[in-house]
């Protein structure tokens, strides 16, 4: 079997894992950031080419559409370009500038459902700042 086949078979068999069994009283953002393999563990919040901005909540266990004035927070210019998410048990140091949340992760590929785990190899660092925040 080919290496690439491998990689799509692995990643198809986390996401149904995910799909049929559910992840009910576990909480996501404290799930290993890596892999027995050594990838990385990212954890999807907004499906690509999706426009409704998800946030996990680690208190509920559970994936809401984020609110600003009790409305769902739209994105309003275009969708999100790939699967949009964070890295569990990191954290994005507040005394360095960080919003304390886990590391945002970005994972182009098809779109993946809210909550799915997908086991990744990053490729790119990007910076963000977000309202002051890095």
């Amino acid at each position: 079997m080919p290496a690439s086949s491998k990689i799509i078979l692995k990643i198809t068999c986390i996401c149904v894992v995910v799909l049929f069994f559910g992840c009910k009283n576990k909480d996501l953002s404290k799930i290993d950031t890596y892999t027995s393999q050594g990838s990385i563990n990212a954890v999807i919040e907004i499906p690509a080419g999706t426009t409704k901005k998800i946030e996990y909540n680690k208190e509920t266990l559970e994936f809401n559409v984020d609110q600003i004035d009790g409305k769902d927070r739209i994105i309003k210019f275009l969708p999100y370009i790939g699967n949009y998410g964070f890295i569990p048990s990191t954290l994005s140091d507040t005394a360095k500038g960080g919003d304390g949340d886990p590391l945002d992760i970005i994972v182009i590929s098809e779109t993946k459902s809210t909550g799915t785990i997908l086991s990744v190899i990053p490729i790119a660092v990007i910076r963000i700042v977000d309202e002051g925040r890095r």
